[in-house]
């Protein structure tokens, strides 16, 4: 709930409009990979806290925001990882820091580290190059195993955050791949982040290496990719507006005021506010979703469960999470754990917590159902009050006698078989897990069975 909070106040003011300052769209960026850093920091996982943290280095030094305590934590993580000489290093940079407000640790206790660590950092004898290229081989192998459980569970931001430290020490020591700029793109893609993943399929397609068997064919990438600018180009299109226009004016005073009152715990006041905002978002054809993640926020809040999930649903169906926005791997996240508290709560009933009609949205389907989520009606369910049950008469099942549905059950068996080899065989171009996610399929590699470890080389 902290989390959401906190990236509701750092989204708001970037969603005011679409064609923002771009110092606007930065600060969400930055702020949530900070947070996410010193999550993973506290929960010990080193790799991850410091692969965030560098990130937010190179945010930070891009826009002009760079302090040298992010130097200081990625000494920590250093530190965690045992990789005592490196910590070393960032805790020394962070020495170089012209003040040292309260809040930081003081220059005497870094200093008094650094001796600390030089002290428990034995130096070794130094190791041939081959074996050195060997140590750094096993070390980026252990990195994408943990990058492509990240995939694994959905964590596709993360993924791609791995990707690219792995990335840039395998071009330190010559071992890069051009599959690793494929596998970042393909992270990207996953997270509908689709302009950036532009950028690294390009890397992958103007490559001068040779491109593996095993890997996507240019050909197909450059097709998906091709569909992918479509889907950006499409999402960016917005109408211009004289911004003395009254609606226009009325658009932009509705999300300061939402702001304002969300950021004083007022959220149903908030939600009004937010719900007349994408209504006029709708009419000027200005609409995106970040607007539903918003109205999901406020629910959340208030506790009024099934409309929460109702609009984080929405906002997942959004055709491109621009960067910045929620990712899908934490919304989802939190939508299995409302999903968790509804059904305990049994709060999908109708009342003051039923969801809002299916007619709120602007796309339709995006919702659970035309009806709003109302709960189905009595009928043959013995539980709701009325028939007599699913059973009519004795040896009897639905007007049917037993050993007809046995053989139906049976057919229908068969039926699934022979439709899953057939799905199994066309769908050996795309990632079928992909296809659900993202539109158009993505170009498969290592026979369409997914890829990793057995397909990158170091």
């Amino acid at each position: 709930m902290r989390y959401l909070a906190f990236t509701l106040a750092c989204l708001i003011v970037s969603a005011v409009a679409p064609g923002a300052a771009s110092a606007d769209n930065k600060m969400p960026v930055y702020a949530t990979t900070y947070k996410s850093a010193k999550a993973y920091y506290a929960k010990k996982e080193y790799t991850m806290a410091r692969a965030l943290f560098m990130e937010v280095k190179r945010y930070a030094k891009r826009d002009g925001t760079y302090g040298h305590i992010i130097d200081y934590r990625i000494g920590l993580c250093y530190e965690g990882e045992g990789n005592f000489a490196k910590a070393v290093e960032h805790y020394t940079i962070y020495l170089q820091a012209p003040s040292f407000p309260a809040s930081w640790p003081t220059k005497e206790m870094v200093t008094a580290k650094i001796e600390e660590l030089k002290k428990r950092s034995t130096a070794p004898a130094v190791s041939p190059v081959k074996d050195k290229i060997a140590e750094v081989r096993k070390e980026l192998m252990a990195k994408v195993a943990y990058a492509n459980k990240k995939i694994s569970s959905g964590d596709y931001r993360s993924a791609a955050i791995l990707y690219k430290e792995i990335r840039r020490k395998a071009l330190q020591y010559r071992l890069h791949t051009p599959f690793l700029d494929y596998q970042i793109g393909y992270c990207l893609a996953l997270d509908k982040n689709y302009k950036t993943a532009i950028y690294w399929f390009n890397k992958y397609l103007n490559t001068r290496k040779p491109i593996d068997s095993r890997w996507p064919t240019k050909a197909s990438v450059r097709t998906y990719m091709n569909h992918l600018k479509g889907l950006v180009a499409k999402a960016e299109a917005t109408t211009n507006y004289n911004t003395s226009d009254a609606r226009y004016q009325r658009m932009m005073q509705l999300y300061k005021d939402a702001y304002t009152l969300a950021s004083r715990g007022q959220y149903q006041q908030a939600v009004y506010k937010f719900q007349a905002r994408k209504r006029l978002e709708i009419s000027l054809n200005y609409y995106n979703h970040l607007i539903d993640y918003s109205i999901g926020y406020c629910y959340d809040r208030l506790n009024k469960v099934s409309s929460a999930i109702y609009y984080y649903k929405i906002y997942l169906k959004a055709p491109v999470i621009k960067q910045g926005w929620p990712s899908i791997h934490s919304v989802a996240t939190r939508i299995r754990e409302l999903s968790g508290d509804a059904e305990r709560q049994n709060l999908f009933n109708s009342g003051s917590n039923a969801p809002p009609a299916a007619s709120d949205n602007p796309y339709s389907g995006t919702g659970y159902n035309a009806s709003g989520n109302q709960p189905p009606q009595g009928g043959n369910d013995p539980y709701a009050g009325g028939g007599g049950g699913p059973m009519d008469e004795s040896g009897m099942i639905f007007g049917l006698k037993w050993y007809w549905w046995i053989a139906i059950g049976v057919g229908a068996v068969v039926l699934l078989a022979v439709v899953s080899s057939a799905g199994a065989s066309s769908d050996s171009g795309y990632k079928s897990h992909f296809r659900r996610l993202t539109p158009g399929g993505v170009p498969s590699y290592n026979g369409g069975t997914g890829g990793g470890v057995n397909v990158i080389r170091f």
